[in-house]
């Protein structure tokens, strides 16, 4: 199978990536396109780099009616409105040429809710489905890339408003890296007969192989601008010549432009008299490398992320030295591909200068003191939701930001149990804090665990860890400590609010409302 006709996608469509340099589909479009075409819906593994969102768009727009109907037909749900416009700009030409139009809710686009095909983050299609702009009674399907994040937050969840406004028969494609099980009992929650693609994700498929070898890595939010200067460090490692490998002709002609531009001498692979090579399809390059037998002198520089990791493996065996040029949102994607294909991530070793290396030095040292040196249990229970949407390096990684520009208060050190209990800590005789239960209306069956609770108290009453206390969660409701003084905030932050899919009812558990009410009446007295 060559081509997206053999997959049973409308000629124009196919005929609309072929005219943007997209015309083999990779392992994962293989597989989910058909399924897709056959109604069902699904939760796609994976991230971006992955091709996951094409895929997606691919299988939704083939199962349009040839008729437009009631706008939109088509809801794609992306985690921010930047990234919306990004991705709307993607589908645009691929719903022109089944007679739709695409359009997102925010960045300027004229008349957007009445595009076959929207695309918004779920807080900006919420309010305007709040306000009457956008209907949902003709949504025959929804897309949402990177479900966790679509679903990030504590408030009232504006991705469940949306979903609990369109049909239960419409299909739904979740797309998620990695699939966890909170994403599989989020499909089965909000759709009928949904299947997970690929088949093996997470089921043990996908083991890592035996060891190749290594492939480098650099990460940049800025790939164009340091696209030359990374060319320029590995010529300057020796190679003859360099492949760079890009995700469509398109792509690899705008770029290659552009280093032309700079002074590079731009070619096909084979071109002798070419530095750089300019490839999107591996096998074609190796055919094209082995006939001028130069193997050898050869380093692959991958401008943009491998889609699977056939395509990294085929890739990286070409040269004697193979370089990936990432954003931070592909890490997720090239760590998991790399460790499929059996290859050792490393980063690009470069110079800091000496100052930023003791610097980053402290940095380290400082959290090597709090893993040492701290009780940091309240803390794996206030992340423990992250750990279920993110790899826990990426977690790390932005506590580290955040400690390197001064740290967030809710996440300062919490330190013993004494002083989390409001036990007096020694220091100025200060009295021991007072202890009350609040009641929670939801439970183990609703699927919440400690962490989530104790996300929802210091994120919606804005209090911090050390001021909540123990955590009993039974079948059907949560019981929940909470120093005396904040009791009343933390009773009204959280009535109402929406955790798991489930409304909130928050009150003081029945021991302690007279109290409550005791020291109501001391007060007025």
């Amino acid at each position: 199978m060559d081509g997206f006709a053999e997959l049973g996608l409308p000629p124009e469509l196919v005929e609309a990536l072929a005219a943007h340099g997209v015309e083999v589909p990779n392992n994962l479009q293989r597989e989910a396109i058909p399924v897709l075409r056959k109604g069902h819906s699904v939760l796609l593994e994976g991230g971006p780099g992955s091709g996951a969102p094409l895929a997606g768009a691919l299988g939704l727009l083939a199962r349009l009616p040839e008729q437009p109907g009631t706008t939109p037909e088509l809801l794609v749900v992306t985690p921010t409105d930047e990234e919306g416009v990004a991705l709307a700009l993607s589908l645009g030409p691929l719903s022109q040429s089944l007679g739709r139009r695409t359009a997102c809710m925010s960045g300027g686009w004229a008349e957007p809710e009445e595009a076959s095909v929207l695309v918004g983050s779920p807080q900006t299609l919420a309010r305007a489905v709040r306000d009457a702009r956008v209907k949902l009674q003709g949504v025959h399907a929804v897309l949402a890339v990177d479900l966790g994040r679509c679903r990030a937050g504590t408030q009232a969840d504006p991705f469940d408003e949306i979903l609990s406004g369109i049909s239960r028969e419409a299909q739904r494609v979740f797309v998620s890296l990695p699939v966890t099980e909170a994403d599989r009992e989020y499909l089965d929650r909000h759709s009928r007969r949904g299947l997970v693609v690929p088949s093996d994700a997470g089921d043990g498929a996908g083991a890592p192989m035996r060891a190749r070898g290594q492939m480098e890595f650099r990460i940049t939010a800025r790939k164009e601008q340091e696209l030359g200067e990374t060319v320029a460090s590995l010529q300057g490692d020796g190679h003859a010549h360099l492949v760079l490998f890009f995700r469509s002709d398109d792509r690899a002609a705008d770029l290659g432009d552009l280093l032309s531009l700079q002074g590079y001498s731009i070619g096909a692979p084979g071109d002798l008299e070419a530095e750089l090579w300019l490839g999107v399809d591996a096998m074609e390059a190796r055919g094209a490398v082995e006939e001028a037998n130069i193997e050898g002198t050869l380093a692959v520089l991958s401008v943009d992320v491998p889609e699977d990791a056939d395509a990294l493996d085929r890739r990286n065996s070409l040269g004697r030295r193979s370089v990936v040029l990432l954003s931070p949102r592909e890490s997720r994607h090239l760590k998991k591909i790399s460790r499929e294909a059996g290859y050792e991530l490393v980063p690009v070793p470069h110079r800091r200068p000496s100052r930023l290396e003791e610097d980053h030095r402290r940095t380290l040292d400082r959290i090597r003191t709090a893993i040492t040196e701290e009780d940091l249990t309240p803390y794996l229970l206030l992340l423990e939701p992250l750990f279920r949407e993110y790899d826990p390096t990426e977690v790390a990684s932005a506590l580290a930001a955040l400690l390197r520009r001064g740290g967030d208060p809710a996440l300062e050190t919490g330190g013993a149990d004494s002083r989390e209990r409001g036990e007096p800590s020694g220091r100025g005789g200060r009295p021991p804090a007072a202890w009350v239960k609040v009641f929670l209306s939801i439970g183990e069956r609703d699927g919440v665990g400690p962490g989530d609770l104790l996300g929802a108290i210091t994120g919606e009453a804005g209090i911090r860890g050390p001021q909540v206390g123990r955590i009993e969660i039974r079948d059907t409701f949560s019981k929940v400590e909470v120093q005396q003084e904040f009791a009343h905030k933390v009773v009204e932050a959280l009535n109402g609010i929406t955790l798991r899919g489930r409304s909130v009812r928050a009150d003081f558990d029945r021991g302690d409302r007279a109290r409550e009410r005791d020291s109501d009446t001391r007060k007025r007295g």
